[in-house]
């Protein structure tokens, strides 16, 4: 019986999201929120140019790698930019970080959903990076993407997500996934930067790379900052002076 439950897929397998990519490299860039056209380029080099000091071996963008303003679902505001532009970005960012470290991770985050909505999710994380000219460097296996926004690191002591929706204070999501999954966290969406105990684990907010001043709806919002897991430890820096 089971196997003509089976077969009635026909060879379809839904996405199981129980399944996490697991990130085998040891000296790790948590780059989350960079919200391309609207990044902050002076951080953004600095994060760069510190991987290469760090002997960093692998950037995960994780989540809102593209900010999306073109594809907003409370409608357009910027007119200034256009989705190409802002792909020929990506493309540019991705090539510069290549000079910096040999393997890129990019996760999906809440904004890549809204290109993917518009759309009527007929195309994933793959198809956008194709668009972006990405498409050889998939193949050769220098840049992983993940459509789940939940990733592992380091033997799954870490579990790193972009969720979809927003927490009210802080540490409250991160908290509560560091003791659900009992997993060191890293979380992103929140645009908040820190780090907190959680008995023997820690919870850590992202930050994010973008520039407030350049979104409208952003003017306060959170710390800009990234973090590098070196060894399984988390180390934090903010924008410098």
């Amino acid at each position: 019986m089971l196997d003509q439950l089976t077969a009635l897929r026909a060879g379809w397998e839904p996405t199981d999201y129980s399944k996490r990519l697991l990130v085998p490299d040891t000296r790790v860039c948590i780059a989350s929120d960079v919200h391309i056209p609207y990044h902050d380029e002076v951080l953004l080099a600095q994060m760069l140019e510190n991987c290469k000091a760090h002997r960093i071996e692998s950037i995960i963008w994780l989540g809102d790698l593209m900010g999306m303003p073109t594809f907003s679902p409370w409608g357009r505001t910027d007119f200034s930019t256009s989705f190409k532009r802002e792909l020929d970005i990506l493309r540019g960012v991705m090539e510069i970080a290549a000079s910096a470290v040999p393997f890129q991770y990019w996760t999906m985050g809440n904004h890549e959903q809204w290109w993917l909505k518009k759309l009527d999710n007929q195309v994933y994380l793959d198809s956008l990076a194709r668009m972006a000219g990405l498409g050889a460097w998939l193949d050769a296996g220098v840049l992983v993407l993940s459509d789940n926004p939940f990733i592992e690191l380091f033997e799954s002591r870490w579990l790193a997500c972009h969720p979809y929706k927003s927490t009210g204070h802080a540490f409250d999501f991160a908290s509560k996934l560091a003791r659900d999954e009992n997993k060191n966290v890293m979380l992103a969406h929140t645009h908040r930067w820190g780090m907190q105990a959680v008995g023997d684990l820690v919870a850590v907010e992202s930050g994010g790379i973008f520039n407030p001043a350049l979104i409208d709806y952003a003017q306060n919002s959170g710390s800009a900052g990234y973090w590098f897991l070196i060894d399984n430890n988390p180390i934090g820096f903010r924008k410098a002076e």
